[in-house]
Parts: C-alpha cells; sequence; structure tokens
C-alpha cells in the first residue's frame, strides 16, 4: 500500500495513541482508564495499514479487555458500521474483525484532527 503524507501521518498518530494508552495504563493501571472501543479500533486501524489480520481474541487483548466485553464492543462497533467480522467456523474466538471504509473514514477524521491539534499546539509554543 502507497502511502501519501497525510496517510503516514495518521499512522504515526495512530502508533503514538497506542503507545500513550500503554504508558498511562502502565502507570496509573489500564482499569483506571479503560476505553476498549478507542483501542480495538486503533489496533484495527493500523492492522489495515500494515495488511495483517487480526482477530477477535488478540483484539481483546490489545484493548485490555475480556472476551465478552470485546465481544459486545465488536458487536456495537458492528451495528454502527465500523467493522465487520469474518466467518469464524465452529471456534468464534477466531473470527477475524475487519475495519470497513466506513470505519477508516471515522478514524482518519479522529487522527487529523489529532494530528492538526498537536501541530497547533506546537506552533503556539514557538511564537
Amino acid at each position: 500500500m502507497m502511502y501519501d503524507g497525510s496517510m503516514s501521518r495518521r499512522v504515526e498518530m495512530a502508533r503514538l495513541l497506542v503507545s500513550q494508552r500503554a504508558i498511562v495504563g502502565d502507570v496509573l493501571d489500564v482499569s483506571v482508564c479503560p476505553n476498549p472501543i478507542l483501542d480495538m479500533l486503533l489496533d484495527l486501524y493500523l492492522a489495515r495499514h500494515e495488511s495483517r489480520e487480526v482477530y477477535l481474541w488478540p483484539l481483546c487483548i490489545a484493548a485490555h479487555c475480556a472476551l465478552s466485553t470485546g465481544h459486545r464492543k465488536v458487536r456495537f462497533m458492528e451495528k454502527r458500521g465500523f467493522v465487520i467480522r469474518g466467518n469464524p467456523g465452529l471456534d468464534r474466538r477466531r473470527a477475524n474483525v475487519l475495519m470497513t471504509d466506513r470505519g477508516v473514514e471515522l478514524m482518519d477524521t479522529i487522527l487529523d484532527r489529532m494530528t492538526e491539534r498537536v501541530f497547533d499546539t506546537c506552533a503556539a509554543q514557538q511564537i
């Protein structure tokens, strides 16, 4: 996949947010400020740009949530059209989860706005 400048900034911001969430989790404990949907969306966004598959169980690990919570959160995101679930066969834990085009657009908007905020703040501090 070829990245333009805005795409690489989005991916960089997504990685920064994953890192930031990990630091906060390490210092405060992930239970203090859980946000499994954001964690899942970030992981799925990066997976799409890294051409890797994401299955439900590792997605729950990335979001620091139980499998039952992960199922509920994925179902919530499915209803809103952010993700789709692949065919799990007999083992529902092996269901892959894919971000839809609508989910990507949502994340692009979030990441663009966050990037703008960071650059605006940096520019203001240099004055």
